[in-house]
């Protein structure tokens, strides 16, 4: 069997996702490197970048499948060091500062995928928005529902090159107030993306209508 890391399966994101956060936990200049990537394509990614993420990505993947990996980690590096220590399941000392961390068997990756939680059931995009946009105890700080609509439907009118230059900005506005989204399916639906653009986005529009209503019935629809 190759030494790559096959991630051809929900397994194989979950995995990627928890090399990422660690990555990021533990290696400062790593993280930096990932974070060039954003808004990039990974012909324009740098050497160290590819050096980072060339093990973890499929076979032979399309140019849409393989971006969309790109893009995550650069979004997940981009995010705040205190989430990446809150995600890193590392806990040897030995681990730190190596861009490679260790990957032994006793490592656990936290929420592999069970029968009753396959990726079309973790939250998209439009309830991490929806859920962004309605106060409550656990998140004081909200989104104006207008403002996390407007951002919804300006990502779901993109190609696939202008939803990778979009997402960014929309991530960030949920880190701001601890709404990140769920990056295994956010890694799933970008890998989507490329052939069926159009599914995805009312996926994501329908989870944000439906999840804004469920939290706050006071945004019914009104028929704007």
């Amino acid at each position: 069997m190759s030494t790559t890391v096959a991630l051809s399966s929900e397994t194989g994101y979950v995995k990627f996702v928890a090399h990422i956060h660690r990555l990021c936990a533990t290696s400062p200049s790593a993280r930096a490197n990932l974070r060039r990537a954003e808004r990039r394509s990974p012909e324009e990614a740098n050497a160290a970048t590819h050096k980072v993420l060339a093990r973890w990505l499929p076979r032979d993947p399309s140019p849409g499948r393989e971006r969309a990996y790109y893009t995550v980690a650069a979004l997940i590096a981009a995010q705040p060091t205190a989430t990446h220590h809150r995600n890193n399941t590392i806990t040897s000392p030995e681990a730190g500062g190596s861009e490679e961390p260790t990957t032994s068997p006793e490592i656990t990756v936290p929420d592999e995928p069970t029968e009753a939680a396959r990726w079309w059931e973790l939250p998209t995009v439009g309830v991490s928005l929806a859920r962004a946009a309605v106060s409550r105890p656990s998140q004081p700080q909200a989104i104006n529902p207008h403002s996390a609509e407007q951002h919804l439907r300006v990502l779901c009118r993109q190609s696939l090159t202008g939803l990778h230059r979009h997402l960014p900005v929309v991530i960030r506005r949920l880190n701001e107030v601890n709404a990140s989204p769920d990056w295994v399916r956010l890694l799933h639906d970008l890998c989507r993306w490329e052939h069926t653009p159009r599914l995805v986005a009312k996926e994501w529009l329908q989870d944000f209508y439906r999840t804004l209503i469920d939290l706050d019935p006071d945004t019914a629809d009104n028929g704007e």
